[in-house]
């Protein structure tokens, strides 16, 4: 008895013909099915006989998806042996360590009940799915408005090809606001100082003095982030740290005296590779990446802003609104435009989440300007660590290279 029709087709025809039945084109089908065949014959002339696998064609929300499958460990870059924690996760540790730090500096007894309260820290997470996709923007609600646009960017992956026009438009707006903010940043100067002279006219240095926490603490947090990440690196990969800081100096002795990514990011690729030993492929790719949605520096500048600020304006420091506190920092850590004084377009998303006055945004704005610089420093130099270990995780790093002295 002969075989059906589809069971004597080659795996590669299975998926051509599985695709056009998914609507897609014909020309595109035809490519599909020759980059099968390409993979499977290097796969079958690299192992022979034992080169076994497995094809398997399915249809999800209404997409095509064709899988290959090989026997062996799972290689996943974002999820290798050394590297399963993502990046969010570590991104709310290192936000819940520095609120471990800079607690001890405020008094939170004399700022309304301090217990927990566990329908307080529910109705934070509640608030933030809106009622509508309207009222996030009407009311200024910034984790609504990261909740709806998470929405959008989910739905726009999910429906692929069919909202090219709305991932367009969307795109092309994204183009129009960055040129705005750099336009607004370009005039931050002159609001600082005008903010300033005006404080000298006024003769009123309280609110400024009463601000002194805030650069103390991010100096601290950010030194701590650092010497954990330096520390990290050390002891797994058994590199002097001593070594590892004399080689991440340059580049972050550019990002200090810049307060730009940008502005070293020809040294930061050739210290990675040169210097640290990471494979160029990741280096290509894990640094532009990086350098835009990697900022772990910015959440001590924000966590410390809002604590700061809510104690000086003397806002109910409740455990809820800690809570609060740390998720906008490290959502704001992300969503903070990668150029220079981005950070400065945050603060109102900040304070308005948190119930601080307007009036804080003056003080924020001036000092950020200080802070900033080290901020970029710190982030550069984690992001470094961090393709370190990733570049260790999947194999791709020379050791010897990391561990020699320069």
């Amino acid at each position: 008895m002969g075989l059906p029709a589809k069971a004597r087709l080659s795996p590669a025809a299975r998926a051509e013909e599985f695709l056009s039945g998914c609507g897609l084109a014909g020309r595109d089908c035809l490519r599909l099915r020759l980059t099968i065949e390409e993979t499977l014959l290097k796969y079958q002339e690299a192992l022979g006989p034992d080169g076994a696998f497995s094809i398997r064609c399915v249809k999800r929300l209404g997409r095509g998806r064709v899988e290959l499958a090989f026997p062996g460990e799972r290689l996943d870059p974002a999820l290798s042996q050394e590297e399963t924690d993502s990046e969010v996760l570590r991104s709310l540790l290192a936000g819940v360590g520095m609120l471990g730090l800079f607690l001890p500096f405020f008094s939170l007894s004399g700022s309304g009940n301090a217990s927990f309260n566990f329908r307080e820290l529910l109705e934070m997470v509640l608030d933030i799915v809106p009622g509508n996709f309207f009222t996030p923007f009407t009311e200024g609600n910034p984790l609504q408005i990261i909740f709806v646009a998470v929405l959008i960017g989910l739905a726009l992956l999910v429906l692929g090809s069919k909202t090219t026009v709305a991932a367009s438009f969307i795109e092309q707006s994204n183009y129009i606001v960055q040129l705005i903010m750099e336009g607004i940043s370009a005039l931050v100067p002159l609001f600082v100082f005008g903010s300033i002279f005006t404080m000298i006219l006024n003769k009123n240095f309280a609110a400024l003095a009463g601000a002194y926490k805030w650069p103390l603490l991010v100096l601290l947090g950010e030194m701590a982030l650092a010497a954990v990440y330096l520390l990290t690196v050390s002891i797994r990969k058994r590199a002097g740290i001593g070594t590892l800081a004399k080689k991440l100096f340059p580049t972050f002795l550019i990002c200090l005296s810049t307060a730009s990514s940008s502005a070293a990011f020809s040294t930061n690729v050739e210290t990675c590779e040169k210097d640290l030993g990471i494979d160029r492929r990741i280096v290509n790719f894990g640094i532009p990446l990086g350098q835009v949605v990697f900022m772990p520096g910015a959440i001590a500048l924000f966590l410390a802003a809002g604590l700061c600020m809510g104690e000086l304006y003397q806002v109910e420091m409740s455990p809820g609104w800690l809570a609060s506190a740390l998720l906008i920092a490290v959502v704001l850590a992300v969503a903070a435009p990668p150029v220079p004084g981005g950070a400065l377009t945050c603060y109102t998303m900040l304070f308005t989440q948190l119930n601080v006055p307007n009036q804080a945004i003056t003080i924020a704005i001036t000092l950020n300007i200080i802070m900033d610089f080290v901020a970029t420093a710190v982030n550069v130099l984690c992001l470094q660590a961090e393709l370190v270990e990733l570049a260790g995780g999947m194999d791709m790093l020379d050791v010897d290279a990391l561990r020699q002295r320069r």
